[in-house]
């Protein structure tokens, strides 16, 4: 009888219980939303509610509750980063680690970012509005015009 997603992804938080090192990250090799959190089975459950409730925390009866992350790093499934608590208790982490409201990450602390500050910043430096340098830069940096425009104006 073959495995299903879900008999894989608990065989593997099962393994990582055991072996894993639990002062270090253990990020999701397998699928993730687009957020960046784990998921199995069609996207419909979260690793990490998974990892809390094989580590013997059942989750909890208060509506809302969801597993936040103390590492700041959505992939991790090590449960010794993992705790039960409110998008308000969430929220107030972040604001105390200095990050903002989630994926709102400005510049380098965002994962997507294209530039770092300091790309950002030259670009504003070398750019002379009415010259016509936009496209050179644009190719140097390896962006869009939309990105372009939008560093220009300080986003």
């Amino acid at each position: 009888m073959s495995r299903t997603p879900l008999d894989e992804a608990l065989a593997l938080i099962d393994l990582m219980l055991v072996t894993g090192d639990r002062s270090l990250c253990w990020p999701w090799p397998h699928g993730k939303d687009s957020n960046g959190y784990g998921r199995v089975y069609g996207g419909q459950v979260l690793v990490s509610h998974l990892v809390l409730e094989q580590d013997g925390r059942p989750r909890p009866t208060a509506p809302g509750d969801h597993a936040l992350h103390s590492c700041d790093n959505p992939p991790c499934f090590n449960p010794a980063h993992l705790s039960w608590g409110t998008n308000k208790r969430n929220a107030g982490e972040r604001e105390e680690r200095g990050l903002g409201g989630g994926d709102k990450r400005r510049g380098e602390r965002n994962g997507r970012a294209k530039l770092t500050d300091a790309q950002r910043q030259a670009i504003r430096d070398e750019h002379v509005p009415g010259y016509g340098n936009s496209k050179a830069l644009m190719q140097k940096y390896g962006i869009s015009q939309p990105t372009f425009n939008r560093v220009l104006r300080g986003k």
